[in-house]
C-alpha cells in the first residue's frame, strides 16, 4: 500500500498532534509531586518507563 503525498502529510500532523499531546501530559504530572504509588505508576507510564527508569531519569534532571 503506498501512499500520496497529501495522505502522508495527514499521518505525520496526526503522528506530531499525538507526541504533543503525550508530552503535554508528561509535563503535566512532573509538575506536581505524586502522593502514592498510583500516582507512580502513571508518571512511570505516561513516560514510557518503569519506576526504575523514572527514577533515573529524575536522578538526570
Amino acid at each position: 500500500m503506498s501512499l500520496s503525498l497529501p495522505q502522508l502529510e495527514q499521518v505525520e500532523q496526526a503522528m506530531q498532534k499525538m507526541i504533543a499531546e503525550k508530552e503535554a501530559r508528561a509535563r503535566k504530572l512532573m509538575a506536581a509531586p505524586p502522593r502514592n504509588s498510583n500516582d507512580i505508576q502513571a508518571l512511570a507510564s505516561m513516560q514510557g518507563l518503569d519506576i526504575s527508569g523514572l527514577m533515573r531519569e529524575i536522578n538526570r534532571r
